[in-house]
C-alpha cells in the first residue's frame, strides 16, 4: 500500500475513515488482538470485487502470514482501519485470524507465581 497511499510532501493521500467507510469497527474485528496470527484460506476468492485497500491487504496476507501489528505496520495504516479491513476479509471467509499461542492454553496464573516465587529464592 505504500507509495500509493502516501506523499512525503503532502502526507497520506487517503484517510483511514474513506477506506473504512467511516465505519471505527467490525463485527469480525472485535477480538483480533495485535499479536493474533492472520492467514489467508487457500482457494477462496472474494464474492464481490475488492476495492484496493482490502486486495493489498489480501495480498499481503497471501504473501506471508503474519502478526495483526505487523501487517498494520507493513500496510502503513492505523491498527483501527486495518482491523476494520480484516474484519471485512474475515466476514467473507477470505482470511482468518488465529489468537495468539499465549491466550489459548497459556500457563495459569497459579504456575507463573510458583515460578517467579522458586527462582527469588534462588
Amino acid at each position: 500500500m505504500g507509495g500509493h497511499w502516501y506523499d512525503e510532501e503532502a502526507g497520506p493521500m487517503i484517510r483511514p475513515f474513506t477506506l473504512t467507510g467511516g465505519r471505527t469497527r467490525s463485527a469480525e474485528a472485535a477480538g483480533f488482538d495485535l499479536l493474533a496470527q492472520v492467514v489467508a484460506v487457500p482457494g477462496t476468492r472474494p464474492a464481490v470485487p475488492l476495492d484496493h485497500a482490502r486486495s493489498a491487504l489480501l495480498d499481503r496476507i497471501r504473501a506471508a502470514p503474519r502478526p495483526l501489528a505487523e501487517l498494520a505496520a507493513d500496510a502503513d495504516l492505523p491498527l483501527g482501519a486495518v482491523r476494520v479491513l480484516l474484519g471485512d476479509l474475515a466476514g467473507q471467509g477470505l482470511v482468518r485470524v488465529a489468537a495468539p499461542a499465549t491466550a489459548e492454553g497459556g500457563p495459569d496464573a497459579r504456575l507463573l507465581r510458583d515460578v517467579i516465587r522458586g527462582l527469588r529464592r534462588l
